[in-house]
């Protein structure tokens, strides 16, 4: 996709056919969508504590709503550049009727700037983005308004995490796909295919480079860059972490024979989880910045 209007488009037609969360189990991508579940709840589990603010960049339908509801956060704010999407999160955080208030945003976050958009006053122990960090490297100014959207509104202490392709893998499986044919542009398996080469792709050299400078430069310093394969391998240790093992067990990540197909596996390795920290000083315990649960509507969206 070459514009943000074009993936608004395809967000939107994907809220709109209700591929709801009651058919999800019947994809054939099961093991894949409870594991890309699993390390979301582990990060947010990490990174996010009680009455903490957060901020959710590319929030989509709001998918991660109860996962930021078992942490008992006292303030979301979710931005997504798809209306169809952001409607859908409202339904999901009205049904579910969280303990903390919520703003939802239909806006570019990777163009627009949120100071624009947001109170002054609200500044957010963590920041998110899952899956989507990529969109904001079509440009360089794309991924400049990113960086200055994520630090000028963290808090001193703060954390940015998220998962985004692994730029190093990405480019050794298209070397290897390209010594195996010349002509080569693409390779995947049954559950993926990346295509290189073609106008409007995004520039996976440029992530590779700016993994870890492009943040410390914002002030935000790396604290973990981890493909998803050792990921797992870590934080599914029994023995080292064994909540975060008991969890894998709840949500069901594995299949009935105790493991994950092995192509859907691959695709989970074309990915990192990240994790950034805002430097200097946290702020002295305060009290956290709160707004209660109240029923939204349609027309509370912040439509930039």
């Amino acid at each position: 996709m070459s514009s943000a209007q074009d993936i608004a488009n395809h967000y939107d037609a994907a809220a709109l056919a209700k591929h709801g969360r009651h058919m999800r189990s019947a994809s054939d991508a099961v093991q894949l969508r409870r594991l890309n579940n699993w390390i979301k709840t582990v990060q947010i589990n990490m990174f996010v504590s009680e009455g903490d603010c957060v901020l959710d960049l590319c929030s989509g339908k709001g998918g991660d709503l109860g996962k930021y509801l078992k942490r008992r956060i006292g303030y979301y704010v979710g931005c997504d550049v798809s209306l169809a999407s952001a409607k859908e999160a409202i339904e999901r955080y009205n049904q579910s009727t969280p303990g903390f208030g919520a703003t939802l945003v239909v806006t570019d976050c990777f163009a627009t700037n949120l100071d624009d958009v947001l109170p002054e006053a609200i500044q957010f122990d963590a920041v998110s983005c899952q899956f989507s960090l990529h969109y904001s490297f079509e440009t360089e100014a794309r991924a400049r308004r990113m960086i200055e959207n994520v630090s000028r509104r963290l808090k001193p202490g703060g954390h940015f995490y998220g998962t985004c392709p692994d730029a190093n893998v990405i480019v050794d499986r298209m070397r290897a796909a390209y010594r195996d044919d010349p002509s080569a542009t693409s390779f995947g398996n049954d559950y993926f295919q990346v295509t290189v080469g073609r106008p409007g792709a995004f520039d996976y050299g440029q992530l590779k480079k700016s993994q870890g400078p492009f943040g410390h430069r914002a002030g935000l310093d790396v604290v973990s860059i981890m493909n998803l394969h050792q990921f797992f391998t870590t934080y599914s240790s029994a023995s080292k972490h064994p909540d975060f093992a008991d969890l894998l067990r709840s949500m069901r990540v594995l299949d009935a024979r105790r493991r994950i197909p092995e192509q859907q596996f691959e695709v989970a390795g074309l990915y990192i989880a990240f994790c950034f920290k805002k430097r200097g000083r946290a702020p002295a315990q305060s009290e956290p910045f709160r707004r209660p649960f109240h029923h939204l509507e349609a027309g509370d969206i912040i439509r930039i």
